[in-house]
């Protein structure tokens, strides 16, 4: 590395090494006798330092040995630093030394080390921008002149990226919407749904992932969202008039709004324009992209764009021609940069690739017509036809024909006035007529002779470079005998290209009869375009070997025939053909001073600027007017040879030639650019240099606001695809370089899209297949080794971590794509064999294995420590696993939602990975149930938790795991069932021992108890919904039987206090029924209404007789309680009666009590008894279906004695009192019992009108007494 002396402020200073090593530096001129090292590009260095103090430094540091060497151009200084000591030593340097070398004994100032370091570093960093501006100069040629890549197409559509940032802003506004805080209307179906997405979705932390990689936009949470409501919608009832399409819509609609909050929409839509702009890809877009790509900045770019005059085709056209003739040159030397290969043979294959490729450019660029060398032209019709079939042909060159030159000019000639005719009289009528000679006669208007002006405009085709032009002035004849106009004068002129617009007065020529003093002027403006191919054109001194060999000044017109043919034609007045051509491909064109012979000078003897174009066995000789004019032609002609020396003037006098460009050279140079402007691309590894530029453009597409996820954008794919067959870069290190950046990326934690490295690697792997056409280098090779091994490393990762990588099936489509590389990177021959199939599919296998095993180790670590702060170790140990099993279920069932299409092509492998879950999951599980004391239960949760999952799962029903928990759960089911019974029966003596028989809901407090144990029991075991056939009916049969029992038990002891409570009540009239009665009629008729829920209807085919003879029992036992009360409530009307009794005819008795003269108050007294008893009945008993039948069968038996005790006094009279009293009781019964819903076919049964006739007949025999008729008027009033 050189040392710069003070006054060289652009080199850098030398550079200390660490290890030991030396680094020499040398001085400019001004160093001899001295060494010295100054600071770089104005570093701030307060003082230079000692080599004393720099060795203090340096010991301080290190205990090595150093060494720096100053070299000057006549002496060096070195500087031993921690070594052995040597002459001249300086004290304080640890035994090191300072020597002069070559008589030089000046004590050399060394700079500090750590600036020599920053210095290395800025020296790199100089380097990298050197490097970066000439691959930059590159890209703009690429962009201002393509002729290889074609634009895409097929150009996706790009989503926002959403950000973190962007994440937590919409959980907020999802959340305003919850909490009421917005203006949008929502019913409650989407209020639920936005709760669901907000705690599925928004809230997972996988979602987060996703975010923090890059590849969630904000398409994709819509249409999870979307998904969502579809599921939603469908099971929502159908509303009349709505469709579910609708409602999506709308949800949708407010979807969007909250997504949006408080933003205007327009500037989203801004958004998604600017994400679509790429799609138009013109220049400035390109130039824009790769200048904020490549960092560079404005006036960088701006230099660059004019030293490379990007905005003149014709410049760019011509520098391809040179890049491709100064490829020819190096493959025809073989001079190409040597690459090595994996076998010796691929090096003539390179030099044929290279070759191939070469004319393949040229044949792009013959194929380009010629409106892209000037796209702002519009040709015309009739414009410049090029001749298709001259295409590039290697073998031969290609003979020019005239036909091949054929152009076609426009002529525009604007007649604005004439000047001095004033001989003419005012009132004279004078015009003008213009003509190209050959073609039509074209007239002005008629004017005045005191205003004669026109601005008439005639337009002309001709084929003529140099045609005559002919404008002649007439005034009418007034004469009657003369029919001819008079022409006042003619002007002949000789247009061409160069022409100016602008107007310019001639003078005429006036006919020969005319005064000449009188001049007659004209103003008129001739244009004439250029045709298309026309290039250059105009007046020249020429004289060559084989063509045109006499010094002469000829009209010369270079003519571009395709992209890369070119002509050189002279052309005579009049002619559309021309005299001589030569094709100037293979020319070299360059400045000269001196003419080819003496006597070539010009016709004026006026001072000639000469050029020369040089032939391998020819050349011509070229001189034009002014030096301006050399300089045009020059440069046109240097753009159509291709060739890559560049004419240089020998004087340093530049004038300006085009619009400038000088001064932007200048101003390149002044800059130090003009080296990258001037460069030949064949010097570079273009290779390399992409390899920086597509990583650039990676980089810079991954980070932009729009999710990419690896994809290149349409500009950048069609820029890179113009660099790479423009400069040679090889297809193969292309892709190979490509899939090592995305590659790198995705190791950053980058989403990237498994499809595209597939694309890439595909092309890769189809190249080194074909290894014996193509050339493969060693590099290459390396490359390909070192990404099979990356490339397996990350396709592993994201399939066994797939679950956290594609949260929910996104990026739509990225895990399918990362399984398919995955199999083509396993079966890489493209054949699939059986054998390859079965490989494939256990090696998927052990994949799905990992995958289960990184899905519950992460859903492990999720749930630790969520257990319930309060509990004991083992209930908290229940708790976590109860919630891994439902983290376990829900994630089987949202793989099986979302990824079941990519899975279902491998049949059996997300079952598999199902198991695998489950049977990880089932260490933790028994690890928990042993945890767990004895006899506790709350375990049977986690066991409905399973089973309801796993007997919904066709796959998982009795599997392995299924298995499993059936075996660990079934002994605590049937312990658990053995416990229960021996505590119900427990229970049911200890609470009918303390019972107090006070009405409970349907019963007592015993039997309440005892049905509720029985039906949770019942209820416990439905819940388990035991898998297993077998072993589940057995389970349902033990509690069939059991509850039998136990309600036979519980009637027992039911009936046997009936009997006794019953038979503690007196016997007569006033007796009401106790409420311990109806409490112990409400238990029976409570357990036989339960018992067939509890004890099953059917089992086996038919009920079984246990349960037959329970329910039989129960009914009997009902039968028995209603019997035994009507028996006893029937005691007071049997007392009624026998009261009754004592009032028959012909007893002792009956006179006794006629004369005691007795009133209503026994029957009155009865009927009250029985409507007391009926309403107690009608409140304390709650089961109907026992109370009606009771009421009916009463009321009957109570028909049935008075109706048996009236059969036993047929043969005799009734008392009145007897009448009165049964009359009184009939009455009573039929109003009691008919308010308490007997009905009233059943109130007036046969024994009723039997009772009521009876009654009759006596009522008429003993009208005869009044005072007993008046007894019972009154009485039945």
């Amino acid at each position: 590395m050189q040392v710069p002396s003070s006054s060289d402020e652009d080199s850098d200073p030398g550079e200390f090494s660490d290890n030991g090593s030396q680094h020499s530096t040398s001085g400019g001129p001004g160093s001899v006798g001295s060494a010295s090292l100054a600071p770089n590009n104005g570093r701030r260095v307060s003082s230079t330092p000692s080599v004393s103090s720099l060795g203090a430094q340096l010991t301080a540091g290190s205990n090595g040995s150093r060494r720096q060497s100053v070299t000057g151009a006549a002496g060096s200084v070195t500087v031993n630093i921690g070594g052995g000591g040597g002459s001249g030593s300086i004290g304080g340097m640890g035994g090191g030394g300072v020597s002069g070398i070559g008589g030089v004994g000046v004590m050399a100032s060394v700079s500090p080390p750590d600036l020599s370091i920053t210095s290395a570093s800025e020296d790199d960093k100089e380097e990298k921008r050197k490097e970066l501006l000439q691959m930059y100069v590159f890209v703009l040629r690429c962009i201002a002149y393509p002729f290889n890549a074609t634009h895409p197409s097929d150009i996706p559509r790009r989503y926002i990226k959403v950000t973190r940032t962007n994440l937590e802003t919409i959980r907020q506004r999802f959340m305003s919407f919850l909490n009421g805080e917005t203006q949008i209307v929502a019913d409650e179906a989407f209020i639920l749904s936005v709760e669901s997405y907000c705690d599925i979705f928004l809230s997972s932390d996988r979602v987060t992932n996703l975010v923090k990689s890059g590849g969630c936009s904000s398409h994709d949470l819509r249409e999870l969202f979307r998904n969502s409501i579809e599921k939603r919608v469908r099971c929502l009832p159908d509303v009349e008039g709505v469709s579910r399409e609708t409602v999506i819509s709308s949800w949708l609609a407010k979807y969007d709004a909250i997504y949006r909050g408080d933003e205007d929409p327009r500037r989203s839509n801004a958004r998604m324009n600017a994400a679509n702009m790429e799609m138009y890809l013109s220049k400035d877009h390109l130039y824009d992209l790769f200048q904020g790509i490549m960092d560079v900045p404005k006036y960088e770019h701006q230099i660059l764009y004019n030293a490379c005059q990007l905005d003149n085709s014709d410049e760019q056209a011509a520098q391809i021609r040179r890049e491709l003739d100064a490829l020819r040159h190096a493959i025809e030397n073989n001079t190409l940069p040597q690459l090595e290969f994996t076998k010796n043979e691929m090096k003539l294959r390179y030099k044929e690739e290279r070759w191939n490729a070469y004319k393949q450019l040229k044949e792009n660029l013959e194929k380009l017509p010629l409106s892209k060398v000037n796209p702002d032209h519009k040709p015309k019709k009739g414009g410049h036809i090029i001749n298709a079939s001259m295409l590039m042909n290697e073998d031969s060159e290609s003979t020019l024909t005239k036909s091949d030159t054929a152009l076609t000019f426009s002529l525009e000639v604007i007649i604005h006035e004439v000047q001095g005719i004033g001989f003419l009289q005012p009132h004279k009528i004078v015009y003008c007529t213009m003509e190209v000679e050959g073609g039509e006669k074209l007239r002005t208007d008629a004017a005045l002779a005191d205003k004669p002006k026109w601005r008439t405009q005639g337009d002309f085709k001709t084929n003529q470079p140099l045609p005559v032009l002919k404008i002649k002035l007439y005034t009418e004849n007034s004469s009657l005998i003369s029919l001819d106009d008079k022409e006042l004068g003619r002007l002949v002129l000789y247009p061409n290209s160069n022409w100016l617009e602008t107007p310019e007065n001639h003078t005429m020529t006036p006919k020969h009869h005319q005064n000449s003093s009188d001049k007659i002027k004209i103003k008129i403006g001739v244009k004439m375009d250029k045709p298309q191919g026309m290039k250059k054109c105009g007046y020249l001194y020429c004289m060559g070997q084989s063509h045109w060999k006499k010094w002469k000044k000829r009209f010369f017109v270079l003519i571009q025939v395709s992209q890369y043919t070119f002509a050189l034609c002279s052309f005579h007045t009049k002619k559309s053909d021309p005299q001589e051509m030569i094709q100037v491909d293979g020319y070299t064109v360059d400045y000269t001073d001196s003419p080819p012979d003496e006597n070539c000078k010009s016709e004026n003897k006026a001072e000639l600027f000469h050029f020369k174009g040089v032939k391998e066995g020819d050349w011509i000789s070229f001189a034009a007017s002014d030096e301006n004019d050399r300089q045009l032609w020059i440069q046109k002609l240097y753009q159509a040879t291709g060739q890559t020396h560049k004419p240089i003037p020998h004087n340093s006098v530049s004038i300006s030639v085009n619009s400038g460009r000088p001064i932007d050279r200048s101003r390149a140079r002044n800059h130090g650019m003009e080296d990258f402007v001037q460069a030949n691309p064949l010097d570079f590894d273009h290779n390399q240099l992409f390899s920086q530029l597509q990583s650039l453009s990676l980089e810079k597409r991954l980070n932009d606001n729009y999710t990419s996820l690896g994809w290149l954008s349409p500009g950048q794919k069609f820029l890179l695809d113009e660099f790479c067959a423009r400069y040679g870069v090889r297809t193969c290190y292309r892709h190979l370089c490509y899939i090592n950046e995305l590659l790198s990326y995705a190791d950053k934690g980058q989403m990237i899209d498994a499809t595209l490295i597939q694309y890439s690697y595909l092309h890769c792997t189809s190249h080194f297949k074909n290894s014996g056409s193509v050339t493969i280098t060693t590099q290459e090779k390396e490359m390909l080794d070192e990404i099979n091994s990356k490339l397996q490393a990350w396709l592993t990762k994201n399939i066994t971590n797939f679950w956290n990588y594609y949260p929910f099936g996104k990026p739509d489509g990225a895990l399918k794509a990362t399984v398919q590389l995955f199999e083509k990177l396993k079966m890489d021959d493209g054949r699939k064999t059986e054998n390859q199939q079965k490989e494939f599919a256990a090696e998927m296998k052990k994949l799905m294995e990992i995958a289960a095993l990184e899905n519950y180790t992460s859903l492990s670590s999720c749930v630790q420590g969520t257990g319930g702060g309060n509990g004991t170790d083992y209930e908290k140990k229940l708790e976590e696993v109860i919630v891994l099993a439902e983290s376990c279920r829900d994630l089987l069932r949202m793989t099986e939602e979302y990824y079941d299409d990519i899975w279902s092509k491998f049949p059996g492998l997300l079952n598999y990975h199902s198991e695998v879950l489950w049977s990880l999951f089932s260490v933790d599980m028994d690890d928990a149930i042993k945890a767990q004391p004895e006899d506790t239960w709350n375990c049977f949760m986690l066991f409905q938790l399973l089973n309801d999952y796993l007997k919904n799962e066709p796959n998982l029903r009795n599997g392995k795991f299924h298995k499993h928990l059936r075996l660990l759960f079934a002994p605590k089911v049937i312990r658990y069932i053995d416990l229960m019974e021996s505590s119900i029966a427990l229970s049911i003596n200890i609470n009918f021992q303390k019972e107090t028989w006070i009405p409970v809901e349907g019963g007592n407090a015993a039997s309440e108890d005892l049905l509720y144990k029985l039906g949770k029991l019942q209820q416990f075991v439905s819940y388990l919904s035991w898998p297993d056939e077998v072993f589940g009916k057995h389970l349902t049969q033990r509690i069939s039987l059991m509850a039998a029992d136990m309600i036979g038990s519980c009637v027992k002891r039911t009936s046997d206090f009936f009997e006794a409570k019953l038979k503690r009540g007196r016997r007569n009239i006033d007796y009401l029924v106790p409420a311990e009665i109806c409490v112990a009629i409400n238990v029976v008729v409570s357990c036989l209404s339960q018992l067939k829920e509890l004890c099953g209807d059917e089992i086996d085919g038919g009920q079984h007789h246990y349960h037959a003879d329970v329910e039989t029992y129960l009914n009997n036992t009902l039968v028995m309680f209603r019997n035994q009360l009507i028996e006893k409530l029937n005691a007071a009307i049997e007392t009624v009666l026998s009261k009754l009794s004592n009032y028959d005819e012909g007893t002792i008795t009956a006179s006794i009590f006629s004369w005691m003269k007795p009133g209503n108050e026994l029957a009155t007294n009865y009927i009250k008894s029985i409507g007391r008893n009926l309403k107690i009945l009608s409140e304390k008993i709650i089961h109907e279906n026992f109370m009606m039948p009771l009421f009916g069968c009463w009321y009957e038996k109570i028909l049935y004695l008075i109706n048996e005790w009236l059969t036993d006094r047929l043969d005799v009279s009734l008392h009145p009192y007897q009448i009165s009293t049964i009359s009184l009781l009939m009455q009573g019964l039929h109003e009691y019992f008919e308010g308490v819903g007997v009905k009233e076919a059943d109130i007036k049964c046969h024994l009723y009108h039997s009772i009521n006739t009876h009654i009759q007949i006596e009522q008429g025999s003993n009208r005869d007494s009044d005072k007993y008729d008046n007894a019972v008027i009154d009485a039945s009033t």
